[in-house]
């Protein structure tokens, strides 16, 4: 009968593995690593068998990278502020993103000296790539600056919007998406690849370890006839 304490070590490293995983995705050197620290894991916990390690070490990566996401979904649902800037232009968004779907944003763009151009803009869904909104809009100047404000009323999703006055161009970002659907996104798209590739990593790193395991032994096997 299998007992759970047997077991222990490795739901340790599970859990270990799960964290380790999470932690390393907020510095991307440390993301490419984290199949080497998930491995010295299992290592140092004394969960010694290919197998095992496999069949936990790969979960664990996978889960990892959900729960980072999970969790970044969370916090950048509801950015109260977005500041962006250049040479010649400033831009403040409010708020940055927001899963109030009635929510209007309020654009500040400061152009840096005294101009009569108005200010150009669109705003590119990212989805489609469609343009859902394009004007112009005039400015006040105010000691050596050109001071633009408007307000953006739109529908649910993630966009660009591209500022343009005297030929100077600055692009920032908006979001209204609630924090689960902005979880699909981002596992949808980077989040499975990712995964996959750190599966794909470690799976050949434990590849490689064995043979080389099973060629050293074989080794000492034939040096001891």
């Amino acid at each position: 009968m299998i007992q759970l304490k047997d077991y222990k070590m490795h739901i340790l490293a599970f859990v270990i593995s799960i964290g380790i995983m999470f932690g390393s995705m907020h510095l991307w050197i440390l993301t490419i690593a984290a199949p080497v620290f998930i491995f010295l894991v299992f290592h140092f916990l004394k969960v010694w068998r290919t197998k095992q390690r496999l069949a936990l070490g790969v979960p664990a990566i996978i889960l990892g990278v959900m729960l980072f996401f999970f969790v970044f979904s969370y916090t950048v649902a509801n950015m109260p502020t977005g500041n962006f800037e250049n040479d010649n232009l400033k831009a403040t968004i409010s708020p940055f993103s927001t899963s109030n779907m009635n929510a209007e944003f309020n654009v500040t763009v400061i152009y840096k000296g005294i101009t009569n151009h108005t200010l150009g803009y669109e705003v590119k869904d990212i989805y489609s790539g469609l343009v859902i909104q394009r004007s112009e809009v005039a400015g006040n100047v105010s000691d050596n600056s050109t001071i633009f404000k408007f307000r953006l009323d739109l529908p649910q999703g993630i966009y660009n919007i591209t500022f343009n006055v005297e030929n100077t161009t600055l692009s920032i970002s908006a979001i209204k998406e609630d924090p689960m659907s902005l979880f699909s996104i981002y596992v949808m798209g980077p989040g499975i690849y990712l995964a996959l590739l750190l599966s794909a990593l470690y799976s050949l790193l434990l590849f490689g370890i064995h043979v080389m395991r099973k060629g050293y032994k074989m080794g000492a096997a034939y040096g001891r006839k």
